[in-house]
């Protein structure tokens, strides 16, 4: 509904600054919420002595980001980027309030909470966005939202846990934390930075227009993907974690984590692909149709998550920062030739480049993968390729199901696809009956 009041472009101004927030939350955290998760035996002194580093630290970057807007107003020719930065950044510090909070409940396995917390603040946040859009806000209406989004997350977290910060910093537990948690800042730092840079040469080298068309195809992708596939990877961290001196279990339940997220994010992106036209046509009117093509190849690249994610989870639980560390600068080394190559071509091409690259993260963790933990690549074929097979057929079925009912408006086509999509999917599956599909029918029998 928000995309009929802001045009890409009002998105793409904003997002030429958020940007430099998502780096910096990789800085704020510096990789000690996960080496906390590991850490069997975490105590107070480890809680305080982090939080109140991530504080110092989101405080610290604050100041020099309001400082380099000016710079960055310059760079990218929007000279209304110094008055948004002093609010915008305002994400950092208050994001670093609820780390800590955010470590406890992942620790714990309390995803349940964790998941109301984001469910309530994205709703509040949404609601928000829309009354500022509609009443003529603009780009105030993103930004507003984005420090909404972290306002109520970060109530709700106080909320929701005990814990509460005491006196006292040590700098030994910073140090026992370093360690581990130091190879995963510097992965995870690479990571961004080469995740947002497209932003920044689509910025500078295209227009805001096509840094809004852009962003929002892939936040739109990662809005879906990261609610399937990144929530399965940080609910999985800890309970491969607690595998971590069994490799056997460790593998098994790997392996059950792939299986489940293949059969459930491979049937949505394909669906995704095929109701793009409509969606965005209904959500956002004609000024919004020339982003259809850079979200079907987002969606592309979502295929290769379920091996990416739960590979990366097997190298944390076996506490391979070191490896881990090796394999960033390996894939990150081949984005940057790919991004290069791609920049001075079209933004169509930087989006192939992005497909592309993730691609080859898949490969590159799923080699670690089997070599410290055995997951062969037959098995990791065997898991992943029956729930494509069935995805590509849904997605046939469902573009001949189309053309045999002619011209239809855009709800009904919408209405059309997702029907004959669901439909499909699941007489496949209770046909070839997946390990996936046994599962969840095990889990809705407990119910």
């Amino acid at each position: 509904m928000v995309l009929r009041y802001l045009s890409p472009g009002q998105f793409g101004v904003v997002e030429m600054l958020a940007v430099f927030s998502f780096i910096a939350y990789t800085i704020v955290d510096s990789g000690f919420s996960q080496a906390l998760i590991r850490k069997k035996d975490a105590s107070d002194r480890d809680y305080n002595s982090i939080f109140y580093l991530n504080i110092a630290i989101a405080i610290a970057l604050y100041v020099l980001l309001i400082g380099l807007s000016y710079p960055l107003a310059h760079f990218f020719r929007q000279p209304e980027l110094v008055s948004f930065a002093p609010v915008l950044f305002l994400t950092l510090p208050l994001s670093a309030l609820g780390l800590i909070q955010t470590t406890i409940l992942s620790r714990a396995m309390d995803f349940r909470t964790l998941s109301k917390i984001s469910f309530v603040s994205a709703l509040t946040s949404c609601a928000l966005l829309i009354a500022l859009a509609a009443t003529g806000f603009g780009p105030w209406a993103l930004i507003w939202q984005t420090v909404a989004t972290e306002v109520v997350k970060t109530v709700l977290l106080w909320a929701a846990s005990r814990w509460r910060p005491g006196r006292g910093f040590s700098m030994q537990a910073v140090k026992e934390l370093y360690g581990f948690g130091s190879r995963l800042f510097l992965s995870g730092l690479i990571s961004q930075v080469f995740t947002r840079v497209t932003t920044v040469i689509i910025g500078r080298m295209y227009s805001p227009v096509q840094v809004g068309l852009y962003n929002q195809s892939l936040k739109f992708k990662d809005s879906i993907a990261t609610a399937l596939g990144y929530s399965v990877h940080n609910v999985s961290y800890p309970a491969l974690a607690s595998f971590q001196e069994d490799d056997a279990k460790l593998l098994s339940a790997s392996r059950q984590v792939v299986q489940m997220l293949s059969f459930i994010l491979f049937p949505v992106m394909a669906g995704l692909i095929l109701v793009a036209p409509e969606g965005f046509a209904i959500a956002g009117g004609e000024k919004w149709l020339p982003a259809v093509h850079y979200f079907r190849i987002f969606c592309v690249s979502a295929f290769f998550l379920p091996l990416t994610y739960t590979n990366l989870n097997i190298l944390k639980a076996k506490g391979e920062g070191k490896t881990i560390l090796r394999a960033e600068i390996i894939k990150k080394t081949f984005a940057l030739a790919v991004i290069t190559a791609a920049a001075f071509h079209t933004v169509t091409a930087l989006a192939w480049a992005y497909t592309v690259w993730m691609a080859f993260e898949m490969c590159v963790n799923a080699y670690y993968g089997r070599r410290r933990n055995g997951y062969s690549y037959r098995r990791q074929a065997a898991d992943t390729l029956p729930y494509l097979a069935m995805s590509a057929v849904m997605l046939l079925a469902v573009g001949g199901a189309v053309r045999l009912a002619g011209n239809m408006a855009a709800w009904s086509v919408l209405g059309l696809k997702i029907s004959v999509g669901v439909t499909v999917y699941i007489l496949l599956s209770a046909s070839f009956r997946p390990a996936a599909w046994k599962e969840t029918l095990a889990i809705v029998g407990k119910r």
